[in-house]
């Protein structure tokens, strides 16, 4: 969302009628029909829309999905899409909600110029959602709760970020990957790109030696530190424990484990994200 520079605000309503005419209590009215009115509200809008993927759960535990969803992957999750709901009217004590997953796929270059003004974003997606009054205060309502069932990532290992290592270790070595794509082919730079596969996952494995100092030209006590970065697409056993036993045998040396958060599994199909944004299409005639 770097385009718009602050957060994307998308107010939605769903009028669901007026009261029967002399009646002075409000009638209920199918919760579900309201969840669709607020996902259209969501998807239609050209802002939101693009950094959001809705499901409405039906008062009936129903899911139901954007119209256009395959129908390959609506048969195989037992599902249906919102347009085609038909209310039974409301059911006491049964309510509907949202399911909202931040999902964006940015457009991007095939190839970066890995210049100064390139950017690379790794930071997910943040959803906040609330309900509001008429004059937008969302502290009026309490029956409606919001829950997060999964917490946005962010990613480690990714071969996008690799890859900037790998090319901030070569200019250490003044081998500089040159951003004019042409002085690249020539000097080569298209080779340590290629080396890194920008799609996949990698496990890092970090060797750090530490060399105390105790006279330097600032008169404080200082440590040379040297670290050794390995890659790899598969886990390095045999590495991993031929170095373990090598430090182990050293009586001072520490080996610390850097792992993954648990993975919070929904159980919520989504679709696949598509592979551009549709909004950014342009066609030709």
């Amino acid at each position: 969302m770097r385009f718009l520079n602050h957060n994307a605000y998308n107010t939605v309503d769903a009028y669901t009628g007026c009261c029967p005419e002399g009646s002075i209590a409000p009638v209920a009215v199918d919760s579900t029909e309201v969840m669709i009115l607020w996902a259209n509200g969501l998807t239609t809008n050209p802002i939101v829309s693009p950094f959001v993927q809705i499901v409405v759960q039906a008062e009936d535990g129903t899911l139901l999905y954007a119209p256009g969803t395959s129908s390959a992957f609506l048969t195989a999750n037992g599902a249906d899409t919102w347009d085609n709901y038909v209310s039974p009217g409301h059911v006491d004590g049964a309510c509907a909600g949202l399911i909202l997953n931040g999902a964006y796929v940015d457009t991007k270059f095939g190839d970066c110029t890995f210049q100064i003004s390139d950017f690379y974003e790794k930071e997910p997606v943040r959803l906040y959602a609330s309900e509001v009054d008429l004059n937008g205060d969302p502290c009026t309502f309490t029956t409606l709760c919001v829950v997060t069932e999964c917490q946005g990532l962010q990613a480690n290992g990714l071969g996008e970020t690799i890859l900037r290592d790998l090319t901030l270790s070569e200019s250490y070595r003044q081998n500089f990957l040159a951003t004019d794509f042409r002085i690249r082919e020539i000097t080569q730079g298209n080779q340590i790109i290629n080396s890194i596969n920008r799609n996949a996952l990698y496990y890092r494995y970090m060797l750090q030696h530490n060399v105390p100092r105790f006279n330097n030209p600032s008169s404080t006590f200082d440590n040379d530190q040297y670290m050794l970065e390995i890659f790899s697409l598969v886990p390095l056993t045999t590495f991993v424990n031929d170095t373990a036993g090598w430090l182990d045998s050293c009586g001072v040396c520490e080996i610390d484990l850097y792992t993954c958060d648990t993975v919070c599994i929904v159980p919520i199909a989504f679709p696949a994200i598509p592979t551009y944004n549709p909004y950014n299409v342009v066609s030709c005639y």
